[in-house]
């Protein structure tokens, strides 16, 4: 009990340090991390600046460990949808045949960084902010209209060349503006800038997916629904605790997906389609064996780990209400 009068303290220091435009109370803050979060997601609230102190890999591993438990079955109810489409997942495939390496560098690193900087950077405004989302997506947009035929090909380098000139022209016209009317803006309507990104997160997604017919595309965000949920937790860390700890809890969660694909391509080439298909005995060597025990262990020992963190968390939420409320 002597902890919670320093620990308010503390909250307190925060938001006169993160300057907050519309700082509420400390004390209608909750203080524990599924409060906190819980409570944003019903009102999304912008700041100018990030928290400076806070519990950084902590909350985020916490926090991640809730987004996998929510997102798992969401991700069964998308498969099984898919399969009723008949429709396959690329990135399946894609792990089948890519080179390893090339695997890790692009869903470890380039693609965490390209995303997080298109639909979490614009989420806090600087100028910098909404010049570079607005550069990479129209570089992509360029380079998939290009790459389908639908520009020749030779107006492709001109067209990437202007982008950037944009980027450019837009970031120094931005700069000339007062930048407290575009907070303001943000501040009235944060939420509805919170949810519409994280939902063009998921629907981007949908390009994961093979085969879908024309009336396949209005449950286009069931399919995605993993992502699109991945997407509200990666927009909450990105606003309370910056855009790098979005970055990384992107690739650490990227990771985290393709380790056992990566694990399963380490054994011999019928591996995979035993696992996917039903094991049999005879197609799989020695080492196969081991190869699917590190697998099973890597799984179940990280659904339990995070299973054992989301009950945590819901205590320390309910041990919270009981505090507030303690004549109920």
């Amino acid at each position: 009990m002597t902890a919670w009068p320093l620990i308010a303290w503390r909250l307190m220091l925060i938001e006169i340090m993160t300057h907050s435009i519309s700082s509420p109370q400390p004390s209608d803050l909750p203080q524990s991390l599924l409060g906190r979060f819980l409570k944003f997601l019903r009102h999304p609230r912008y700041t100018v600046n990030v928290a400076t102190e806070h519990q950084g890999v902590i909350d985020v591993l916490r926090l991640y460990a809730l987004a996998l438990v929510t997102v798992l079955p969401l991700g069964v109810l998308s498969s099984r949808l898919a399969d009723n489409l008949d429709s396959s997942n690329k990135v399946l495939e894609i792990t089948k045949t890519v080179p390893i390496l090339q695997i890790i560098l692009f869903a470890v690193i380039l693609a965490p960084l390209w995303e997080e900087a298109v639909f979490r950077l614009p989420l806090r405004y600087t100028p910098m902010n909404l010049a570079i989302p607005f550069c990479i997506g129209m570089m992509l947009i360029v380079s998939s209209l290009t790459a389908t035929d639908v520009l020749p090909r030779i107006a492709g380098l001109p067209l990437l060349a202007g982008t950037v000139v944009l980027a450019v022209v837009l970031w120094l016209w931005l700069k000339e503006l007062d930048s407290q009317p575009i907070h303001t803006f943000y501040e009235k309507w944060i939420g509805w800038l919170f949810y519409s990104f994280a939902l063009a997160f998921g629907l981007i997604h949908i390009g994961n997916f093979t085969s879908l017919g024309a009336q396949a595309w209005l449950l286009a965000p069931l399919l995605v629904l993993p992502q699109t949920v991945i997407g509200v937790f990666l927009g909450f860390i990105r606003l309370r605790y910056g855009f790098w700890w979005a970055v990384l809890t992107h690739g650490f969660h990227n990771a985290c997906a393709i380790t056992p694909l990566l694990l399963v391509r380490l054994g011999s080439e019928n591996l995979l389609e035993s696992m996917s298909s039903g094991i049999q005995d005879k197609s799989l060597a020695g080492t196969d064996y081991v190869l699917i025990l590190l697998v099973s262990t890597y799984v179940l020992g990280g659904l339990l780990l995070c299973l054992i963190t989301v009950w945590r968390l819901i205590a320390e939420w309910r041990a919270e209400h009981r505090q507030a409320r303690p004549n109920s």
